[in-house]
């Protein structure tokens, strides 16, 4: 059974509390009798599976709002890093290989990527697109002295599978899960006495008296995915099957950023590789959201055909995201007595690295082993995730405030500007410490 025993690695000895590493007693007595976790995405599921494990808790965590529906559209993050894997199993009581074999399918394409190449193009989407200059700025092959290297950096699949499996987990690891709307009277009316309410989602919860609004966002990601199939990438021979590609597209307005990764799909059997290409965009821009998308959606389908990969059945599969940009350091709680779970693990920019899974099942497991030993669950999590919330606002102003400079940048030195980015691999932040 795996465990937080079983992590190895710097986000595990990077945590500031005493006795990180060692998992808290199944027999633990925390300060509440009951846990209410409201619409719980991938962060609350996590955090659900491990506190329904701890003996005081068995049978005491209820998840409130509806069900994990399964679609073919690409809605959320598709990029799984491998080490998210490793906490997953930690917060489940499993082994890692369990979950794995659970979540991907053997008859499909492994959707597993193994190096990373990055890449500045220059053209027009209508008129096709080129490569100026590319590296390989990540290989799972070169792991630092004493890392097994060869473990895949990451796998592409639909968000809604994972969330099927997690929701799957936590339900065999006891969790309640009850129907309903998530406003503070659906809470209140299964809370016990001392229960902690847990806010899994954006936004603050309904009924409940919001002390520090959250700020008007100045920003947004904007981003348009798809699946795709590999018709011609032997030919076009620009990336391997078991590679991803990182691109940047400078324009009028700054750069755009696309990624496409090795995927699978049991909705889409067809599918080998999914792209998404986003940008960061001012508020005043955020309004005109169908421009947005539709020069995304050029940039996704003409890097695509650079690739030698053809989009599959876009009007099911196409989806579109305009998500805002929150402070990366820890705001005042908007609603004091709740953990604002998804808050805390989706701190800064969106989508841009790559990082959301791994934030959130990192989030999830750090949360409940806090809530477990009476700490203050929101600062250990917030100590937790510093070092993805510094590489996010690099590539965020890269991205935005940097965005002329940078296309200098990946020019003439792409491995130097993009060297903290691929040290991320050594710090076991995508295949892990195995």
């Amino acid at each position: 059974m795996s465990s937080l025993h079983s992590i190895q690695g710097r986000d595990v000895r990077g945590l500031r509390w005493a006795g990180a590493a060692q998992e808290t007693p199944v027999d633990a007595t925390p300060r509440y009798d009951s846990v209410v976790i409201r619409r719980a995405g991938f962060c609350g599921l996590v955090a659900a599976g491990r506190l329904a494990r701890s003996g005081s808790l068995r049978d005491a965590v209820t998840v409130v709002g509806p069900r994990v529906e399964e679609s073919r559209r690409l809605v959320g993050g598709c990029t799984l890093r491998a080490r998210s894997l490793e906490w997953i199993a930690a917060a489940m009581g499993r082994e890692r290989e369990e979950i794995e074999s659970r979540l991907l399918d053997p008859g499909l394409p492994p959707a597993s990527t193994h190096r990373q190449h990055a890449a500045l193009l220059s053209g027009e989407a209508e008129s096709g697109l080129r490569i100026v200059q590319r590296t390989c700025f990540m290989d799972a092959s070169k792991a630092r002295r004493g890392r097994r290297g060869g473990t895949p950096l990451a796998f592409g699949v639909r968000n809604s599978r994972l969330l099927a499996l997690l929701e799957e987990l936590a339900r065999e690891n006891g969790v309640r899960f009850v129907e309903a709307g998530g406003a503070a009277a659906d809470l209140r009316a299964i809370a016990g006495e001392k229960a902690l309410l847990v806010n899994a989602a954006p936004g603050p919860i309904e009924g409940l008296e919001v002390a520090a609004p959250p700020r008007r966002p100045r920003q947004f990601v904007a981003a348009v995915q798809v699946p795709f199939r590999a018709e011609r990438l032997d030919a076009r021979g620009v990336v391997e099957a078991d590679e991803s590609f990182v691109c940047w597209l400078p324009d009028a307005v700054g750069l755009q950023m696309g990624v496409f990764y090795p995927f699978q799909d049991p909705l889409s059997p067809s599918a080998d590789f999914y792209g998404i290409v986003y940008r960061v965009v001012d508020a005043s821009r955020a309004a005109d959201r169908a421009a947005v998308f539709e020069r995304l959606s050029a940039t996704l389908l003409a890097v695509g055909e650079l690739l030698g990969l053809q989009a599959v059945d876009r009007r099911e599969t196409r989806g579109e995201a305009m998500v805002p940009v929150s402070p990366w350091s820890r705001a005042p709680a908007s609603q004091p007595g709740v953990l604002e779970l998804s808050r805390l693990c989706g701190a800064g920019s969106p989508i841009i690295t790559g990082d959301g899974m791994t934030r959130s099942a990192i989030g999830g497991v750090v949360a409940a082993e806090s809530v477990l030993l009476g700490r203050d669950a929101a600062a250990d999590v917030h100590a937790a995730l510093a070092g993805y919330r510094r590489l996010n606002r690099e590539l965020h102003l890269l991205l935005s405030t940097l965005s002329l400079p940078a296309r200098w940048l990946l020019r003439s030195a792409p491995d130097l500007t993009l060297w903290r980015q691929s040290r991320s691999y050594h710090r076991d932040m995508w295949a892990g410490a195995a």
